[in-house]
């Protein structure tokens, strides 16, 4: 049985052990938080860097919007 896990990551780029992490655990989705953007094109980046640890699949990415 696979269990919905949506995880955030650390800043505005995917550390290697973060990548590790992911590549070792499949999880459903993913959460950007305010520490997570930086600019469009910072966020264009990390957006297709979270995508392509599951090139098989789509892998929902959400953007916390508590507190505006």
């Amino acid at each position: 049985m696979t269990v919905p896990v949506i995880f955030g990551i650390s800043g505005t780029k995917l550390l290697q052990e973060e990548i590790d992490l992911f590549s070792e655990h499949q999880v459903t989705g993913f959460i950007l938080f305010s520490r997570n953007v930086e600019s469009k094109k910072q966020i264009v980046e990390l957006t297709t860097a979270l995508k392509g640890l599951y090139p098989e699949r789509e892998i929902p990415i959400f953007v916390d919007q508590e507190g505006g």
